[in-house]
């Protein structure tokens, strides 16, 4: 029951913070596709759809390379290989990543 919590908790925050972010882009998109022309629109988000692009793809890229390591080491140990099990370790390590690139962002602003 605690696992089923953990995982439902950390897949909620990923995909809250995530559909947050292209959310809030795609709106702004939205709002300056109304008052402009959709060359403008490129000049001004072509950086963050590039971006989230490179987000998307690295993060697809890490959960085929973390699958891969947990379906590994649990064959190596006899365990069954469960998909809630690599849920749960994916999010760990996505949020631990998260955590510490946003360490680094805040200790940079406020030190410069």
């Amino acid at each position: 029951m605690n696992d089923t919590i953990v995982l439902a908790v950390t897949v909620l925050v990923l995909v809250a913070v995530s559909g947050y972010l292209v959310g809030t882009m795609i709106r702004s998109i939205l709002v300056e596709k109304r008052s402009s022309q959709l060359r403008k629109i490129w000049k001004n988000f072509g950086l963050s759809i590039a971006l989230a692009i490179l987000f998307l793809v690295s993060w697809g890229g890490h959960a085929v390379a973390e699958w891969g390591t947990y379906r590994h080491e649990q064959q190596e140990h006899g365990q069954p290989v469960e998909m809630s099990g690599y849920l749960i370790r994916f999010a760990q390590s996505t949020l631990e990543n998260w955590q510490s690139e946003f360490l680094q962002l805040f200790s940079f602003v406020v030190l410069a």
